[in-house]
């Protein structure tokens, strides 16, 4: 106990040193004082006393020095003087402070909100029990790429392959929920009833679907922010009955807060198979949990081997489809890895960027005390102590520029999830991890930008006090800072100016369609409250009513509208040719429209006519093509009067994405194929035609106020939301790119700055002796310019390389454009330039006799 007793005060002493100093002030005087009273009783003077006493007792610092090392930790205490003496040094230079911590905010901010979303999207780990076990599987032909798994090949994959525990599917769908208040269009899934028990995720009311399928099938389990939304967090929600697409289920369970597999999906409703559902049918999105002990490529083996097999069984329909496996998490982030590791790369750079600018600001204010470091060396202090002094002013600045960069982080971290839809978004937060990571990054940026300005500087001796010019080390080393700024401005540069040029050419793509006046309200009618007859009435009615509102032009309605992100696809033959071979099926873009569709999108016709009033149902099936599918499937021939019926052709249009060239296309009546999902389409006679957005939900309310408006968008919109990634990696590298111009060209300029200010007295003696303004701006030039240069050269060499990454997000550009690689040199080099002429150009005006006389 009194081992611990003497920790504690040790540890009070060394944290709060006042009470302690002031009772050690006190000890030592009566100490003196008794020594003083002997002297006197053997006879001493009052003066002759305290000088013997003071002799006796030997000198009192040193003495308050050794108790002081006694009564707490010494390394604690010191770590204590040297933070107040750093507070006080950075204190008396201002204007050195602000920069420096401006400079680290920047850098630390910028990684800070990176990393917490790739760490949210990408590094944290799925909500589920064991998730290292969960996997996503998906199929891939050879030709048509990636595609989700059909329903006959998962029951296959279940019943036959040993690598998994279990297997589960889910079919994302999207219901009307009605007769709850405000009608509402949510995004649901029909999954197998082993999902919750293949993720191992429980609910926090009720129950999941019975995993022996004797679950009925109009059951619903609500996700936990559809249950607080729209019923109130009710604890007797369990049992309640709801409408979903018009047919009444029964809610048997809640899930717990962050469960949403999959992504974003509100509600789940049990898996019905339906005739259907064949091998060609692609619809279900896989996840499954590896047995204990399988590795994710043994798993990976196996499916391959059962999918060669099925190939060879069924050539018809999966010939040439082969399988892929990731983990569940690579499974949920698909795409947006890339985007954000790119990003988080270019935030690096920025952080190593600021930390060379902050040490190149240290190794010159170093310079500037080197008497203070002689001074101090002079009186005792070792190199080991005053290393530790300068680094502790490193970590001072490190962790104000961590404070400022956690601030800036929080206050851009909303702007920067608006950019782009990310998955897993609803786990992105600054919480105390983050915090954590920030103070582990200031503490690195102190160690990194902190300890080479101080092993240089400590380095200064009593006879290095009086030179005015740097020392070779300290020069070469401030130089080949300014060379990686540069180098890495370059290689940032270089990346925004290649996504620059390719968003510049996707956004003057010619799509061939005149949507900027174009309103769209998109609809889902389900076939249980609205079968064929009514489903195209309904259409038939909002046409019209929105062809009377007075600014409305034309309107129509169309199953898949372009840039909506909705599609399509269609399986055809042609009557009167050979059957093509097993795998090699006749494909096509399917869209189903009402008359009058061509007419309010404004878009020719090639050939022959669109749909009229006279094609409806009971009359023979016709179609429209466009132009890249009479190409393909009707070369060199007239298609009008072929097929089923093509009554005309469309030019080629792009309807997908702006990157994406025209794929062929078929367009049938709608009242010859009706479907429930379609889009209202409505041409204005103005160029705003979101102020009508009001009447056109008026109008269908006033139709039907059980029909749930999915969503109103504009023309421009959709064609804005299509390139949102692109977009978001654009902005994002680009504020990057800018910041480390920004830097650099702060570096070039302090540096050249300080130069200029060391070297006053040397080139004072240069123009005594005849050196012409000229002559003077031409050396400071080639001071400033040369790291510039090099840096140039060495940053080129390496945007050639790392610019690579970005060759899937271009857009008719190349990772070595020279185009863009020669303007970002030419930028960086103009900038520097100009940050090089100020004070190269004060270096001329130094006055000689001045200059002399300061030497």
């Amino acid at each position: 106990m009194s081992d611990l007793r003497r920790i504690i005060l040790r540890l009070v002493h060394a944290l709060w040193p006042a009470g302690g100093e002031s009772d050690l002030t006190r000890e030592i005087a009566a100490h003196l004082a008794i020594l003083e009273d002997e002297c006197r009783r053997r006879g001493m003077t009052p003066e002759e006393a305290r000088l013997a006493a003071r002799r006796a007792f030997g000198g009192v610092d040193q003495a308050k020095e050794s108790q002081r090392d006694a009564r707490s930790f010494r390394w604690l205490s010191d770590a204590r003087q040297d933070v107040q003496y750093a507070s006080r040094m950075l204190w008396r230079a201002p204007g050195f402070t602000i920069a420096a911590v401006l400079t680290l905010a920047l850098g630390i901010g910028a990684n800070t909100a990176i990393f917490t979303v790739v760490h949210a999207v990408m590094l944290r780990p799925l909500p589920f029990a064991e998730p290292h076990r969960l996997v996503g599987i998906v199929q891939q032909h050879k030709s048509f790429g990636v595609d989700i798994v059909t329903w006959p090949d998962y029951v296959e994959w279940r019943d036959t392959a040993k690598s998994f525990a279990s297997l589960a599917g889910a079919w994302n769908r999207v219901y009307n929920l009605t007769g709850i208040e405000e009608p509402e269009r949510l995004p649901g899934a029909a999954v197998t009833p082993n999902l919750f028990a293949t993720l191992g995720a429980v609910p926090q009311l009720g129950s999941t679907f019975s995993l022996d399928g004797s679950t009925d099938s109009h059951t619903v389990i609500l996700s936990d922010r559809l249950w607080k939304r729209r019923f109130g967090a009710s604890m007797d929600v369990v049992g309640r009955t709801i409408a979903l697409n018009g047919t009444r289920h029964t809610v048997i369970g809640v899930m717990a807060p962050g469960f949403a597999w999959p992504e974003a999906v509100e509600l789940w409703v049990p898996f019905v198979h339906e005739p259907g559902m064949n091998a060609g049918y692609h619809l279900l999105q896989v996840t499954g949990r590896l047995t204990p002990g399988t590795t994710l490529a043994e798993a990976r083996a196996e499916l391959t081997a059962i999918a060669a097999a099925a190939a060879v069984a069924r050539p018809a329909t999966n010939k040439d489809w082969g399988v892929q496996l990731a983990s569940l998490l690579d499974y949920t982030v698909g795409p947006a890895s890339r985007p954000l590791l790119i990003l988080a790369g270019a935030a690096a750079c920025v952080f190593l960027i600021a930390c060379a600018n902050v040490a190149g600001l240290l190794m010159s204010r170093a310079l500037t005390r080197r008497r203070e470091i002689s001074m101090r060396t002079a009186l005792g202090a070792s190199r080991s102590r005053i290393l530790r002094q300068l680094v502790t002013e490193s970590f001072v600045l490190a962790a104000l520029g961590g404070l400022c960069g956690l601030a800036l982080a929080d206050l851009t971290m909303s702007s920067l999830l608006s950019l782009a839809t990310l998955p897993r978004a609803s786990g992105i937060t600054l919480d105390a991890s983050m915090f954590l990571i920030a103070l582990a990054a200031s503490g690195a940026a102190g160690l990194l930008f902190g300890l080479l300005p101080a092993i240089a500087t400590s380095r200064t001796s009593v006879s290095t006090a009086v030179r005015t010019r740097d020392a070779v080390p300290v020069a070469w080393l401030r130089a080949a800072l300014l060379v990686v700024q540069i180098a890495a401005s370059v290689v940032l540069l270089a990346g925004a100016g290649l996504l620059l040029r390719s968003f510049y050419k996707l956004q003057t793509v010619d799509t061939g369609l005149n949507i900027d006046r174009v309103l769209t309200a998109r609809f889902f009618l389900p076939r249980a409250s609205y079968p064929v007859e009514r489903c195209v009435s309904l259409y038939q009615q909002m046409i019209e009513r929105m062809e009377k509102l007075p600014d409305v032009a034309a309107a129509a309605a169309v199953s898949v509208f372009p840039f909506s992100g909705a599609s399509a696809n269609v399986v055809f033959t042609i009557e009167g040719r050979p059957p093509e071979a097993p795998g090699n099926v006749l494909t096509a873009n399917f869209s189903a429209a009402t008359p009058g569709y061509f007419r309010a999108m404004n878009i020719p016709l090639v050939a022959g006519r669109g749909f009229e009033g006279a094609d409806h149902a009971k009359a023979p099936f016709v179609a429209v093509i466009n132009q890249a599918m009479a190409d393909r499937y009707f070369p060199g021939q007239n298609p009008i009067g072929q097929f089923v019926q093509i009554l005309g052709v469309l030019p080629n249009l792009r309807q997908r994405a702006l990157h994406l060239p025209p794929e062929p296309e078929i367009y049938t009546p709608h009242a010859q194929f009706p479907t429930g999902g379609m889009f209202l389409v409505v041409r204005t006679k103005h160029d705003a035609p979101a102020r009508i957005a009001p009447d056109v939900r008026a109008a269908v309310r006033s139709l039907d106020s059980d029909v749930p408006i999915a969503s109103v968008r504009t023309g421009p919109e959709l064609v804005y939301e299509t390139t949102s990634t692109r977009r978001q990696s654009l902005v994002l590298l680009s504020v990057f790119a800018a910041l480390a111009l920004m830097l650099s060209v702060i570096g070039v300029y302090a540096v050249l700055s300080f130069t200029v200010s060391q070297q006053t007295s040397e080139i004072g003696i240069r123009m005594a002796l005849g050196a012409a303004p000229s002559d003077v701006l031409g050396m400071m030039l080639k001071k400033g310019l040369l790291p510039v240069v090099i840096g140039l050269l060495g940053g080129m060499g390496i945007a050639l390389a790392s610019t690579r990454v970005l060759s899937q997000m271009l857009f008719d550009v190349r990772p070595s454009d020279p185009l863009t690689l020669s303007a970002v040199g030419l930028l960086l080099l103009a900038a520097a330039s100009l940050a090089v002429v100020l004070p190269a150009r004060r270096a001329t005006h130094v006055d000689p006799l001045l200059a002399l006389r300061c030497e």
